[in-house]
């Protein structure tokens, strides 16, 4: 957002790689044990939004649902235009989370998750007709009342104005924490319908919707979790998510579970050796039919 000065791109639970997994867990850095030679993470920490070094991420700060399409063909552009890549053959990796800043202001503008979701649909559209071989995984969006649990502390009295700013929602005598509450189960429900719809699901193309974070209702109890402005999350936050995450990729679809507390991270475990893969739809209605004939 513009009233954050500083992006940290290489600390980013989807994308960053600034630092090996000893020192920061991240997506990236897991991956980069199975395939060292991954491309497309971000190394940049501490830079101005106008930013270098990000490999792949197209994220920004601030963005809402309906950037999602201009981003989508912005990856394509880039992974095109990229003489590393070989677009046919390569199999990519895609994180996206996105929806917090739908929350934080469809009071002032309004929409609903329906408008919201049908702007994923259309960046999915773009990334389906021009990727394959592409694993997309939606994180689904926190519960705002975290947030105003959180804001209450005494820790974060200086930062409320900030996060009021940031999420003018949470601060509208209008809006009622039972209309957020509905808008985030209504917007989490129609990403579940996406996912489940098949209409993304080819043998080289797949969406995959990772619902923990929207099954806690508590905020951390170490506000370390957190960055200084109590909204965003601090290093320690985007490892302990990058812990999460990784836990709910491997796990099949419809049998993912929540953390009970985001205060401890989840164990770094392998891929089931029954199913050595990311999940998705397909593999966990039937995983036999993907393993090398040798596996089987």
């Amino acid at each position: 957002m513009a009233e954050v000065p500083l992006t940290w791109p290489g600390l980013a639970f989807h994308a960053g790689c600034a630092y090996d997994l000893e020192k920061h867990a991240t997506i990236p850095n897991i991956l980069k044990k199975f395939n060292p030679n991954l491309l497309g993470c971000s190394n940049a920490t501490g830079t101005s939004a106008g930013i270098f070094d990000i490999g792949f991420n197209v994220a920004r700060p601030g963005a809402k649902s309906d950037d999602l399409p201009f981003q989508a063909q912005s990856l394509v552009s880039a992974l095109n235009a990229n003489p590393k890549v070989n677009i046919a053959e390569d199999w990519k990796f895609l994180g996206i989370f996105i929806g917090t800043n739908d929350a934080c202001q469809f009071c002032l503008n309004q929409h609903t998750p329906d408008y919201f979701v049908s702007k994923i649909t259309e960046a999915l559209e773009i990334l389906r007709s021009n990727l394959p071989r592409t694993i997309v995984s939606i994180l689904s969006i926190p519960q705002l009342d975290v947030i105003s649990q959180l804001k209450q502390k005494s820790e974060c009295q200086v930062a409320q104005p900030l996060v009021n700013i940031m999420c003018p929602c949470l601060a509208n005598n209008q809006t009622t924490q039972e209309k957020i509450n509905n808008f985030i189960s209504n917007y989490f429900k129609l990403q579940m319908n996406l996912q489940n719809s098949g209409k993304f699901d080819a043998d080289d193309f797949t969406v995959v919707v990772q619902p923990f974070i929207t099954e806690i209702h508590e905020p951390s109890k170490n506000l370390s979790f957190f960055a200084p402005d109590c909204f965003h999350y601090s290093k320690l936050g985007h490892s302990l998510m990058s812990t999460f995450l990784w836990q709910s990729l491997l796990q099949p679809v419809n049998f993912k579970t929540a953390p009970k507390s985001l205060d401890s991270p989840a164990k770094l475990s392998c891929p089931d050796e029954k199913c050595p893969f990311i999940r998705t739809v397909k593999n966990s209605i039937d995983c036999v039919q993907f393993l090398a004939p040798a596996m089987k």
